[in-house]
């Protein structure tokens, strides 16, 4: 919480940064964060909660702050927690203790499992897409949704399908990418997408998910035995 609140600048207190201790002052607090980061975005909202208002999402989710505190301190580490957006975190832990509760359970469905991972990857790289074509061309910027022309800096929020596209359609846009967040983002973040849409797909929809397939896909997003997509997706740990 300390940290978090380290990144706000309060606008009527010459943009210092907000702190529980002695920071809370000129109330009611208007601030900004110099990355221009959001909250609560109404388009992650239709998209990640189904409509639902974050509050309610988050009364569904209760009792999750034990798990998260073991992924922050036994997987993730305080780096990698701490740059996650709060709903990616809410996923992870969702995802992680469906997993734990039933990971012996053969014929339970693990769909929940890897949809949880799925939106936490979700919220990861469109936060990083919009943050690093906010400067680029229009050329790089633009992409090609269905016959619309989407702005990929303001663009809400793209599923997997479309972020694999938007990743690796454009050779233009993949040098850029490629020169502003490493190889790995531009050449190998795109199949990993494409292949997580082919295993949630199926249990969204009516075929179940085998505890197989949610063990692969848990252990490849989080990082259990190898370094995890989520880590190298926030840019703090890289191969």
């Amino acid at each position: 919480m300390i940290e978090q609140l380290r990144a706000l600048g309060n606008v009527r207190y010459h943009n210092q940064p907000v702190s529980l201790y002695g920071g809370m002052v000129e109330l009611p607090l208007v601030v900004t964060r110099a990355d221009g980061r959001t909250f609560f975005s109404p388009a992650e909202q239709d998209a990640l909660t189904n409509g639902r208002k974050w509050v309610e999402f988050d009364a569904e989710s209760g009792g999750l702050g034990a798990m998260e505190r073991d992924l922050r301190e036994n997987l993730f580490g305080d780096a990698v927690w701490g740059s996650l957006d709060p709903s990616t975190r809410t996923f992870l832990a969702v995802a992680e203790k469906v997993f734990r509760d039933h990971r012996h359970e053969p014929g339970f469905d693990f769909s929940p499992v890897v949809t949880n991972l799925a939106k936490a990857l979700e919220v990861e790289v469109n936060r990083v897409l919009r943050l690093e074509m906010s400067g680029a061309p229009p050329a790089v910027k633009f992409y090609n949704k269905d016959g619309r022309s989407v702005d990929l800096a303001a663009s809400g929020h793209l599923g997997l399908n479309d972020l694999a596209r938007a990743l690796s359609d454009d050779r233009e846009r993949l040098d850029y990418l490629r020169k502003k967040r490493g190889t790995w983002f531009a050449e190998q973040l795109p199949p990993v997408l494409d292949g997580l849409r082919g295993a949630r797909n199926p249990g969204a929809h009516s075929a179940t998910v085998s505890r197989g397939v949610a063990i692969q896909w848990r252990n490849r997003i989080c990082g259990v035995g190898e370094l995890g997509v989520v880590s190298q997706v926030t840019g703090k740990v890289r191969r």
